[in-house]
Protein backbone atom coordinates (compact mmCIF):
# COMPACT_ATOMS: atom_id res chain seq x y z
CA UNK A 1 0.00 0.00 0.00
CA UNK A 2 1.12 3.47 -0.91
CA UNK A 3 0.39 6.56 1.37
CA UNK A 4 1.36 10.09 0.75
CA UNK A 5 4.57 11.28 1.72
CA UNK A 6 3.99 12.64 5.07
CA UNK A 7 7.53 12.35 6.96
CA UNK A 8 6.87 14.57 9.94
CA UNK A 9 4.75 12.07 10.96
CA UNK A 10 1.66 13.84 11.62
CA UNK A 11 3.65 16.43 13.43
CA UNK A 12 6.07 19.28 12.48
CA UNK A 13 8.13 18.05 15.34
CA UNK A 14 10.12 15.57 12.71
CA UNK A 15 9.87 18.19 10.01
CA UNK A 16 11.87 20.44 11.82
CA UNK A 17 14.71 18.38 13.53
CA UNK A 18 15.14 16.98 10.27
CA UNK A 19 16.17 19.69 8.21
CA UNK A 20 19.51 17.50 7.42
CA UNK A 21 18.05 14.23 6.99
CA UNK A 22 15.59 14.78 4.55
CA UNK A 23 13.23 17.82 4.47
CA UNK A 24 16.23 20.11 3.48
CA UNK A 25 19.63 19.40 2.56
CA UNK A 26 22.24 21.32 4.22
CA UNK A 27 24.68 22.62 2.14
CA UNK A 28 28.06 24.21 2.55
CA UNK A 29 28.54 27.51 0.90
CA UNK A 30 28.69 27.24 -2.82
CA UNK A 31 32.34 28.38 -3.77
CA UNK A 32 32.60 31.02 -7.14
CA UNK A 33 34.72 32.31 -9.52
CA UNK A 34 33.17 35.62 -9.98
CA UNK A 35 33.20 38.22 -7.56
CA UNK A 36 31.07 38.50 -3.93
CA UNK A 37 27.98 39.07 -3.61
CA UNK A 38 28.41 42.88 -2.45
CA UNK A 39 31.14 43.62 -5.27
CA UNK A 40 30.29 47.04 -7.17
CA UNK A 41 28.48 46.26 -10.00
CA UNK A 42 31.09 46.27 -13.34
CA UNK A 43 28.98 48.26 -16.14
CA UNK A 44 31.63 46.35 -18.76
CA UNK A 45 28.98 43.59 -17.98
CA UNK A 46 26.70 45.14 -19.84
CA UNK A 47 25.89 43.84 -23.78
CA UNK A 48 27.23 46.08 -25.78
CA UNK A 49 25.26 48.07 -28.61
CA UNK A 50 25.76 48.31 -31.93
CA UNK A 51 24.42 50.19 -35.10
CA UNK A 52 22.42 48.44 -37.20
CA UNK A 53 24.19 47.75 -40.19
CA UNK A 54 22.66 49.60 -43.36
CA UNK A 55 23.82 48.10 -46.08
CA UNK A 56 21.42 45.70 -46.62
CA UNK A 57 22.60 42.63 -45.35
CA UNK A 58 21.07 40.59 -42.81
CA UNK A 59 21.24 38.18 -39.60
CA UNK A 60 22.64 35.52 -41.58
CA UNK A 61 26.03 37.38 -42.71
CA UNK A 62 26.70 38.72 -38.92
CA UNK A 63 28.62 36.29 -35.91
CA UNK A 64 25.76 35.49 -32.81
CA UNK A 65 27.34 38.20 -30.61
CA UNK A 66 27.27 40.97 -33.52
CA UNK A 67 23.22 40.47 -34.35
CA UNK A 68 22.65 40.49 -30.19
CA UNK A 69 24.10 44.04 -29.95
CA UNK A 70 22.60 44.72 -33.15
CA UNK A 71 19.02 43.99 -31.78
CA UNK A 72 20.46 45.51 -28.46
CA UNK A 73 20.85 48.63 -30.37
CA UNK A 74 16.89 48.28 -31.90
CA UNK A 75 15.40 47.97 -28.24
CA UNK A 76 17.53 50.93 -26.93
CA UNK A 77 16.86 53.24 -30.25
CA UNK A 78 12.99 52.40 -30.49
CA UNK A 79 11.70 53.39 -27.61
CA UNK A 80 8.00 52.74 -27.47
CA UNK A 81 7.62 49.57 -26.91
CA UNK A 82 6.21 46.59 -24.42
CA UNK A 83 7.78 43.39 -23.44
CA UNK A 84 5.42 40.41 -21.51
CA UNK A 85 7.39 37.54 -19.33
CA UNK A 86 5.07 34.36 -18.67
CA UNK A 87 6.34 31.21 -17.21
CA UNK A 88 7.47 29.15 -14.30
CA UNK A 89 10.33 28.61 -11.81
CA UNK A 90 10.38 25.32 -10.24
CA UNK A 91 12.29 24.94 -6.88
CA UNK A 92 13.18 21.54 -5.03
CA UNK A 93 14.76 22.20 -1.31
CA UNK A 94 13.22 18.40 -0.09
CA UNK A 95 9.47 19.98 -1.08
CA UNK A 96 8.38 21.32 -4.62
CA UNK A 97 6.92 24.70 -5.38
CA UNK A 98 6.29 26.11 -8.90
CA UNK A 99 6.38 29.61 -9.08
CA UNK A 100 3.98 31.68 -11.60
CA UNK A 101 5.73 34.40 -13.37
CA UNK A 102 4.23 37.19 -14.86
CA UNK A 103 6.34 40.71 -15.85
CA UNK A 104 6.02 43.76 -18.11
CA UNK A 105 8.68 46.17 -19.19
CA UNK A 106 7.36 49.06 -20.97
CA UNK A 107 10.21 51.46 -22.72
CA UNK A 108 8.09 54.95 -23.92
CA UNK A 109 10.76 57.79 -24.88
CA UNK A 110 12.46 58.73 -21.70
CA UNK A 111 10.37 57.13 -19.06
CA UNK A 112 10.95 52.96 -18.50
CA UNK A 113 8.33 51.23 -16.34
CA UNK A 114 8.60 47.39 -14.68
CA UNK A 115 6.00 45.15 -13.23
CA UNK A 116 6.86 42.08 -11.76
CA UNK A 117 4.57 39.25 -10.53
CA UNK A 118 5.26 36.22 -8.84
CA UNK A 119 2.80 33.69 -7.27
CA UNK A 120 2.20 30.62 -5.85
CA UNK A 121 0.45 28.55 -3.07
CA UNK A 122 2.63 29.50 -0.66
CA UNK A 123 4.85 32.82 -1.83
CA UNK A 124 3.26 35.57 -3.34
CA UNK A 125 4.80 38.87 -4.44
CA UNK A 126 4.34 41.79 -6.35
CA UNK A 127 6.58 44.97 -7.30
CA UNK A 128 6.51 48.31 -9.92
CA UNK A 129 9.62 49.97 -10.67
CA UNK A 130 9.46 53.79 -12.80
CA UNK A 131 12.54 55.27 -14.07
CA UNK A 132 12.00 58.88 -15.51
CA UNK A 133 15.62 59.08 -16.96
CA UNK A 134 17.84 60.10 -13.68
CA UNK A 135 16.68 58.25 -10.92
CA UNK A 136 13.98 54.71 -10.18
CA UNK A 137 10.59 54.63 -8.48
CA UNK A 138 10.17 51.50 -6.64
CA UNK A 139 6.88 50.28 -4.76
CA UNK A 140 5.32 47.09 -3.58
CA UNK A 141 2.14 45.41 -3.61
CA UNK A 142 0.38 42.02 -3.22
CA UNK A 143 -1.25 39.82 -5.59
CA UNK A 144 -4.41 37.01 -5.48
CA UNK A 145 -3.19 35.47 -8.64
CA UNK A 146 -0.63 36.37 -11.54
CA UNK A 147 -3.38 38.43 -12.96
CA UNK A 148 -4.86 40.32 -9.98
CA UNK A 149 -2.34 42.79 -7.94
CA UNK A 150 -2.30 46.48 -6.03
CA UNK A 151 0.04 48.05 -5.13
CA UNK A 152 0.56 50.83 -2.33
CA UNK A 153 1.30 54.77 -2.06
CA UNK A 154 4.86 53.73 -0.75
CA UNK A 155 7.52 54.68 -2.84
CA UNK A 156 11.69 54.31 -1.83
CA UNK A 157 13.38 56.57 -4.79
CA UNK A 158 16.96 55.08 -5.61
CA UNK A 159 19.76 56.01 -8.08
CA UNK A 160 20.26 53.93 -11.37
CA UNK A 161 23.00 52.62 -9.51
CA UNK A 162 20.84 50.71 -6.98
CA UNK A 163 18.93 48.43 -10.07
CA UNK A 164 22.44 47.37 -11.48
CA UNK A 165 23.63 46.76 -8.08
CA UNK A 166 20.22 44.73 -7.25
CA UNK A 167 18.98 43.33 -10.04
CA UNK A 168 21.66 43.40 -12.99
CA UNK A 169 20.03 45.82 -15.81
CA UNK A 170 17.85 48.07 -16.62
CA UNK A 171 14.35 47.87 -18.62
CA UNK A 172 16.07 49.38 -22.74
CA UNK A 173 18.16 46.49 -22.84
CA UNK A 174 18.09 43.27 -24.43
CA UNK A 175 17.45 41.07 -20.93
CA UNK A 176 19.79 40.68 -18.20
CA UNK A 177 22.01 38.34 -19.64
CA UNK A 178 25.75 39.67 -20.72
CA UNK A 179 26.49 38.58 -24.04
CA UNK A 180 30.29 39.03 -24.73
CA UNK A 181 32.95 37.29 -26.19
CA UNK A 182 33.80 35.66 -22.78
CA UNK A 183 29.68 34.57 -22.39
CA UNK A 184 28.60 33.34 -25.74
CA UNK A 185 29.75 29.80 -26.03
CA UNK A 186 30.69 28.36 -29.81
CA UNK A 187 27.55 26.10 -29.74
CA UNK A 188 25.95 29.27 -30.19
CA UNK A 189 24.18 29.48 -34.01
CA UNK A 190 22.15 31.39 -36.08
CA UNK A 191 19.19 29.65 -37.59
CA UNK A 192 16.54 31.23 -40.57
CA UNK A 193 13.32 30.60 -39.87
CA UNK A 194 10.93 29.09 -42.10
CA UNK A 195 8.89 32.48 -41.73
CA UNK A 196 11.95 34.56 -42.96
CA UNK A 197 12.65 35.34 -39.28
CA UNK A 198 15.70 34.49 -37.54
CA UNK A 199 16.40 32.40 -34.06
CA UNK A 200 19.64 33.37 -32.37
CA UNK A 201 20.19 30.34 -30.24
CA UNK A 202 22.54 31.00 -27.32
CA UNK A 203 24.20 28.87 -24.90
CA UNK A 204 26.29 30.86 -22.00
CA UNK A 205 28.88 30.00 -20.05
CA UNK A 206 27.90 29.35 -16.61
CA UNK A 207 29.53 32.31 -15.18
CA UNK A 208 29.90 34.92 -17.27
CA UNK A 209 26.67 34.20 -18.86
CA UNK A 210 24.26 34.86 -15.87
CA UNK A 211 26.99 37.25 -13.77
CA UNK A 212 24.02 39.90 -13.91
CA UNK A 213 21.33 38.13 -13.57
CA UNK A 214 22.03 36.43 -10.87
CA UNK A 215 22.26 39.73 -8.96
CA UNK A 216 17.90 39.66 -9.61
CA UNK A 217 18.06 35.92 -8.11
CA UNK A 218 19.75 36.84 -5.04
CA UNK A 219 17.83 40.49 -4.67
CA UNK A 220 14.39 38.65 -5.01
CA UNK A 221 15.12 35.23 -3.36
CA UNK A 222 17.21 36.34 -0.36
CA UNK A 223 20.06 34.18 -1.27
CA UNK A 224 23.22 33.13 0.74
CA UNK A 225 25.90 34.20 -2.05
CA UNK A 226 25.30 33.87 -5.68
CA UNK A 227 23.70 30.76 -7.44
CA UNK A 228 25.47 28.38 -9.16
CA UNK A 229 24.16 27.62 -12.37
CA UNK A 230 24.34 24.40 -14.58
CA UNK A 231 22.36 25.82 -17.40
CA UNK A 232 21.91 29.25 -19.07
CA UNK A 233 20.34 29.47 -22.05
CA UNK A 234 18.20 31.68 -24.43
CA UNK A 235 16.53 31.76 -27.50
CA UNK A 236 15.89 35.32 -29.35
CA UNK A 237 13.51 35.51 -32.26
CA UNK A 238 14.32 38.91 -34.50
CA UNK A 239 13.08 39.86 -38.09
CA UNK A 240 15.64 40.42 -40.70
CA UNK A 241 15.53 44.18 -39.55
CA UNK A 242 16.51 43.23 -36.38
CA UNK A 243 13.45 43.74 -34.55
CA UNK A 244 13.22 41.63 -31.40
CA UNK A 245 9.76 39.29 -31.35
CA UNK A 246 10.67 36.80 -28.80
CA UNK A 247 12.75 35.65 -25.66
CA UNK A 248 12.84 32.59 -24.31
CA UNK A 249 15.26 31.84 -21.57
CA UNK A 250 15.87 28.34 -19.22
CA UNK A 251 17.90 28.72 -16.48
CA UNK A 252 18.88 25.32 -13.98
CA UNK A 253 20.90 26.66 -10.73
CA UNK A 254 21.54 25.94 -7.00
CA UNK A 255 20.52 28.58 -4.74
CA UNK A 256 21.19 28.76 -1.03
CA UNK A 257 20.00 30.00 1.63
CA UNK A 258 20.37 30.80 5.16
CA UNK A 259 17.82 29.89 7.62
CA UNK A 260 19.88 29.85 10.92
CA UNK A 261 19.50 26.07 11.35
CA UNK A 262 21.96 25.91 8.19
CA UNK A 263 21.83 26.47 5.03
CA UNK A 264 19.84 24.66 2.81
CA UNK A 265 20.25 24.34 -0.97
CA UNK A 266 17.53 24.49 -3.42
CA UNK A 267 17.39 23.35 -6.88
CA UNK A 268 15.93 25.29 -9.59
CA UNK A 269 14.82 25.52 -12.82
CA UNK A 270 13.28 28.39 -14.82
CA UNK A 271 11.57 28.62 -18.39
CA UNK A 272 10.44 32.29 -19.26
CA UNK A 273 9.20 33.28 -22.30
CA UNK A 274 8.90 37.40 -23.21
CA UNK A 275 7.05 38.59 -26.01
CA UNK A 276 7.51 42.12 -27.71
CA UNK A 277 5.00 44.67 -29.27
CA UNK A 278 5.41 48.38 -30.48
CA UNK A 279 4.01 51.34 -30.70
CA UNK A 280 3.20 51.17 -26.53
CA UNK A 281 2.90 53.61 -24.25
CA UNK A 282 2.61 53.42 -20.50
CA UNK A 283 -0.59 53.86 -18.66
CA UNK A 284 -1.61 58.09 -17.45
CA UNK A 285 -2.60 57.22 -14.70
CA UNK A 286 0.82 55.21 -13.39
CA UNK A 287 2.86 57.99 -15.24
CA UNK A 288 1.35 60.78 -13.23
CA UNK A 289 1.44 58.75 -9.80
CA UNK A 290 5.66 57.85 -9.77
CA UNK A 291 5.75 61.85 -11.36
CA UNK A 292 4.62 63.45 -7.66
CA UNK A 293 7.67 61.62 -6.92
CA UNK A 294 10.04 62.94 -9.26
CA UNK A 295 11.34 65.50 -6.41
CA UNK A 296 12.48 62.72 -3.67
CA UNK A 297 15.64 62.52 -2.67
CA UNK A 298 17.53 59.23 -4.03
CA UNK A 299 18.28 56.66 -1.41
CA UNK A 300 19.46 53.23 -0.58
CA UNK A 301 16.76 52.51 2.05
CA UNK A 302 14.23 50.38 0.11
CA UNK A 303 11.01 49.97 1.86
CA UNK A 304 10.11 46.33 1.81
CA UNK A 305 6.44 44.83 1.98
CA UNK A 306 6.70 42.08 0.59
CA UNK A 307 4.97 38.55 1.09
CA UNK A 308 7.15 36.17 3.15
CA UNK A 309 8.30 33.06 1.85
CA UNK A 310 8.27 29.79 3.64
CA UNK A 311 11.93 30.39 4.06
CA UNK A 312 11.69 33.73 5.77
CA UNK A 313 9.26 32.01 8.40
CA UNK A 314 11.66 29.24 8.96
CA UNK A 315 14.51 32.13 9.29
CA UNK A 316 12.66 34.05 12.00
CA UNK A 317 11.71 31.45 13.86
CA UNK A 318 15.34 30.74 14.31
CA UNK A 319 15.79 32.28 18.35
CA UNK A 320 12.49 30.56 18.57
CA UNK A 321 13.81 27.12 17.87
CA UNK A 322 16.95 27.82 19.50
CA UNK A 323 16.04 27.67 22.89
CA UNK A 324 13.57 25.84 25.27
CA UNK A 325 10.41 27.10 24.51
CA UNK A 326 7.11 26.53 24.51
CA UNK A 327 4.27 27.49 22.63
CA UNK A 328 0.41 26.82 23.03
CA UNK A 329 -1.26 24.63 20.09
CA UNK A 330 -4.79 24.39 18.99
CA UNK A 331 -5.40 21.81 16.46
CA UNK A 332 -8.80 22.55 14.35
CA UNK A 333 -10.48 18.90 13.66
CA UNK A 334 -13.68 18.18 11.96
CA UNK A 335 -15.82 18.32 15.14
CA UNK A 336 -14.07 20.30 17.83
CA UNK A 337 -10.53 21.84 18.47
CA UNK A 338 -7.84 20.10 20.62
CA UNK A 339 -6.00 22.17 22.85
CA UNK A 340 -2.08 21.43 24.04
CA UNK A 341 1.35 23.02 24.03
CA UNK A 342 4.76 22.46 21.52
CA UNK A 343 7.71 22.45 23.18
CA UNK A 344 11.25 22.99 21.05
CA UNK A 345 14.29 22.66 22.90
CA UNK A 346 16.75 21.56 20.04
CA UNK A 347 19.37 22.73 22.07
CA UNK A 348 18.95 19.69 24.26
CA UNK A 349 19.17 16.53 22.16
CA UNK A 350 16.92 17.74 19.85
CA UNK A 351 13.57 17.96 21.95
CA UNK A 352 10.36 18.85 20.76
CA UNK A 353 7.25 17.37 22.34
CA UNK A 354 3.52 17.70 21.47
CA UNK A 355 0.86 17.14 23.80
CA UNK A 356 -2.82 17.48 22.78
CA UNK A 357 -5.71 17.28 25.83
CA UNK A 358 -3.40 15.07 26.97
CA UNK A 359 -4.85 12.27 24.53
CA UNK A 360 -2.47 13.00 21.95
CA UNK A 361 1.84 12.74 23.24
CA UNK A 362 4.20 12.70 20.87
CA UNK A 363 8.08 13.31 21.60
CA UNK A 364 11.18 13.14 20.20
CA UNK A 365 14.66 13.27 22.02
CA UNK A 366 18.12 12.23 21.67
CA UNK A 367 17.15 10.33 18.40
CA UNK A 368 14.02 8.41 19.73
CA UNK A 369 10.71 8.87 18.91
CA UNK A 370 7.79 8.16 21.13
CA UNK A 371 3.81 8.44 20.94
CA UNK A 372 1.03 7.96 22.58
CA UNK A 373 -2.27 8.08 20.52
CA UNK A 374 -5.32 7.38 22.23
CA UNK A 375 -3.70 4.76 24.14
CA UNK A 376 -1.86 3.16 20.99
CA UNK A 377 1.60 3.62 22.52
CA UNK A 378 4.62 3.53 20.60
CA UNK A 379 8.53 3.90 20.71
CA UNK A 380 10.75 4.21 17.55
CA UNK A 381 14.80 4.28 18.09
CA UNK A 382 17.27 6.39 15.43
CA UNK A 383 17.42 2.88 13.17
CA UNK A 384 14.18 2.70 12.41
CA UNK A 385 13.57 6.52 11.55
CA UNK A 386 16.93 5.92 9.47
CA UNK A 387 14.83 3.47 8.22
CA UNK A 388 12.47 4.95 7.20
CA UNK A 389 13.49 8.08 5.94
CA UNK A 390 16.19 6.19 3.24
CA UNK A 391 13.05 4.69 1.63
CA UNK A 392 12.43 8.48 0.50
CA UNK A 393 13.39 9.79 -3.00
CA UNK A 394 16.45 11.84 -3.40
CA UNK A 395 15.14 15.14 -3.72
CA UNK A 396 11.93 14.67 -3.08
CA UNK A 397 10.50 14.10 -6.13
CA UNK A 398 7.82 11.75 -5.76
CA UNK A 399 4.90 12.45 -3.51
CA UNK A 400 4.40 8.72 -2.35
CA UNK A 401 5.65 6.38 -0.20
CA UNK A 402 5.62 2.43 -0.43
CA UNK A 403 5.41 1.56 3.61
CA UNK A 404 5.06 -2.35 2.08
CA UNK A 405 8.58 -2.34 1.89
CA UNK A 406 9.01 -1.37 5.78
CA UNK A 407 9.84 -4.71 7.69
CA UNK A 408 8.09 -3.08 11.22
CA UNK A 409 8.27 -5.82 12.99
CA UNK A 410 12.03 -5.72 13.34
CA UNK A 411 11.75 -2.29 14.83
CA UNK A 412 8.91 -3.00 16.89
CA UNK A 413 7.32 -6.18 17.39
CA UNK A 414 5.52 -9.10 15.28
CA UNK A 415 2.33 -8.01 16.65
CA UNK A 416 2.36 -4.50 15.71
CA UNK A 417 -0.86 -2.98 13.46
CA UNK A 418 1.02 -0.98 10.68
CA UNK A 419 -2.39 0.17 9.26
CA UNK A 420 -3.39 1.32 12.85
CA UNK A 421 -0.07 3.36 13.43
CA UNK A 422 -0.72 4.96 9.82
CA UNK A 423 -4.01 5.53 10.36
CA UNK A 424 -3.12 7.65 12.97
CA UNK A 425 0.18 9.04 12.54
CA UNK A 426 -0.62 9.77 8.48
CA UNK A 427 -2.39 13.19 9.22
CA UNK A 428 -1.37 16.45 7.43
CA UNK A 429 -0.52 19.03 10.20
CA UNK A 430 0.29 22.41 8.97
CA UNK A 431 2.13 24.96 11.93
CA UNK A 432 1.71 28.19 11.97
CA UNK A 433 3.22 30.29 14.54
CA UNK A 434 1.23 33.61 15.42
CA UNK A 435 1.05 35.87 18.37
CA UNK A 436 2.82 33.10 20.40
CA UNK A 437 0.83 30.99 19.32
CA UNK A 438 1.00 27.82 17.25
CA UNK A 439 -1.51 26.77 15.41
CA UNK A 440 -2.04 23.74 13.40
Amino acid sequence: MKYKKLIALGVADLGLVGFSTYTFTLAEKAAHKIDATNAAFDTSTLTKTKAIPNDGSNPSSWSVLENLQYASYYLDTNRGWKAVTTGNVSSNAGVNVTQGVKNIRIVENDYMFQQAISYSNMVSVASQKFYNGQKAFIRNGSCSSLDDATFGDQVSTVEYSYIYQKYGFLPNQLNSYYYGEESILDTSKVILQPDGNYLISVDLDLDYGPINSRREVVTNGGAEGFPTYSLVHADITITPEWKVLQIDTHDKYVLNKNIGLGVIAASCDSYLTETFEYGASIDLDTVNFFKSHFNDVASDVVIENKEKTALDYLQNMTNLVSKDTILDVKVDGDKNYLNGQLEFDLMNKGLVQLNLDEKYFIRYYNNRLKTSLNGLNLSFDEQFITHLLTLLPEGGSSQELDLASIDVSKYVGEDFNVQEMIDQLMSSFKLRYEDNTALV
